[in-house]
């Protein structure tokens, strides 16, 4: 049986002189006294009830759920007793660990620290591993404990909570004593990088270090402190990762889906576009997240991180969710121009169906056609020709695609423009053509 705690509270004496009547101050009702009661034999159970008592003569009365058995299909592990109550110094905050019966080992562990207020369960804090110790801190307005594995001496994972608001202080990995499983001395309790341990889980795809932060409340929108990349969120670096598992749950936690980066100011759908990751980019669209948002550096999209990187079926899914496809850069660049340069045929083809402006001009005055003739993209420059494209096209500095082309000895994009009716005696604001260009750089053929 375990052994009950018992409190007492002294009653000051009363004074004989006359006093003036004033309004009265309710007392606050303390915890006055509390005890582990006894198991009902072969109930299965380690220990009884806990009996809370309070000065007011109130009793509450805290019992275990319903022993479940185990079948071949499924496992249950019970919870079977009360352990480790402790009293807070304010009178007011009552806390115990809730021992579970474990696969491993012939005895139940603690798994869960529960803090009780107000004669009700206020948070239960829980880290998916063994508590190994924990205590009051400030009277009650924190509960530090340290969960650790098992077996073994292996480092454990030091937390402090607010008691308040359940939310998670400090996470500190390795403050955990290795030789006595219990609250070092020196352990933090005032570092401010519980979301730091969340957005790496986040990167790192772990799923059950995410949702156990998750479920200790750190806050699923912390940005990265110290980060030279510029305060990413745990959102942003799993859809970067492709974890997609890491984000649907960090969707469910309420993460803010159109949260940037402080340099780049890009979102998680801009990074999951840019790196192809179509069942994320779904993900974050079904989230509601902004297809159109902007990010710094001229400006970029979502679907323009999509177009330059070729990825056809994140284009389309942007574009199906009203991404705007004639959207321009602060430079006029739009995202037909990025997926010619870059010979992204398929892009292309899904950009000019959503009615991508084939003739649009940058501030400089290249076009998609000049951008695609440059690179030698043949494959491009006769898809742009056959849907308007203009071969006569000229940039602010002279420059059209034939001459382009020309330059850079694209015999083959030369003769696809000549058919697709270019000049070949057009002269350009520099007063050259196309054949003194070809000249000029060497090439005869």
């Amino acid at each position: 049986m375990l052994v009950a705690a018992c409190l007492s509270v002294g009653i000051s004496g009363q004074s004989s002189e006359p006093q003036k009547k004033s309004k009265s101050t309710p007392q606050k009702v303390e915890i006055m006294k509390f005890f582990i009661g006894d198991p009902i034999e072969d109930s299965g159970y380690e220990t009884g009830p806990l009996h809370i008592i309070y000065s007011d003569g109130t009793e509450i009365v805290k019992t275990l759920p319903p022993l479940e058995a185990s079948t071949e299909k499924e496992t249950y592990f019970n919870s079977v007793g009360f352990s480790d109550v402790q009293l807070a110094e304010d009178r007011q905050t009552l806390g115990w660990t809730i021992n579970v019966e474990n696969c491993c080992t012939s005895y139940s562990i603690p798994l869960s620290v529960v803090v009780f207020r107000d004669k009700q369960v206020l948070h239960t804090f829980s880290q998916g591993m063994m508590v190994w110790s924990w205590k009051f801190v400030q009277r009650g307005k924190q509960v530090e404990a340290v969960f650790g594995p098992t077996h073994g001496t292996d480092v454990g994972d030091d937390c402090l909570y607010d008691v308040k608001s359940g939310k998670l202080i400090s996470d500190t990995w390795g403050d955990g004593n290795e030789s006595s499983q219990a609250i070092t001395p020196d352990a933090p309790k005032l570092a401010d990088t519980p979301g730091d341990d969340l957005i790496h889980a986040a990167q790192k795809g772990d799923l059950p270090r995410v949702l156990a932060l998750l479920g200790s409340h750190v806050d699923v929108n912390s940005k990265l402190s110290g980060n030279l990349d510029g305060g990413t969120t745990a959102l942003i670096e799993a859809s970067k990762a492709g974890h997609l598992d890491v984000v649907k749950a960090l969707i469910a936690a309420h993460a803010d889906v159109d949260a940037k980066d402080e340099v780049l100011k890009e979102t998680a759908l801009m990074y999951a576009s840019g790196n192809g990751q179509l069942d994320i980019v779904r993900a974050l669209l079904s989230a509601h997240s902004s297809v159109n948002a902007r990010g710094n550096y001229g400006t970029p999209s979502a679907l323009f991180e999509a177009s330059v990187e070729g990825h056809a079926e994140v284009v389309k899914a942007l574009i199906d969710a009203d991404a705007d496809v004639n959207y321009r850069t602060s430079t006029g660049t739009s995202s037909l121009m990025l997926a010619s340069s870059q010979g992204h045929l398929d892009v292309v083809r899904v950009l000019i169906a959503a009615h991508a402006d084939v003739s649009a001009k940058e501030d400089n005055g290249d076009t998609a056609l000049i951008d695609a003739a440059a690179n030698g993209h043949l494959d491009v420059v006769q898809f742009l020709l056959e849907n308007g494209a203009n071969p006569t096209d000229m940039t602010n500095y002279g420059g059209t695609p034939l001459k382009a082309a020309a330059e850079a000895d694209h015999v083959d994009v030369v003769r696809a423009l000549l058919t697709g009716a270019a000049n070949i005696n057009e002269m350009g604001r520099d007063g050259t053509t196309a054949l003194m260009s070809a000249s000029r750089a060497g090439h005869l053929a």
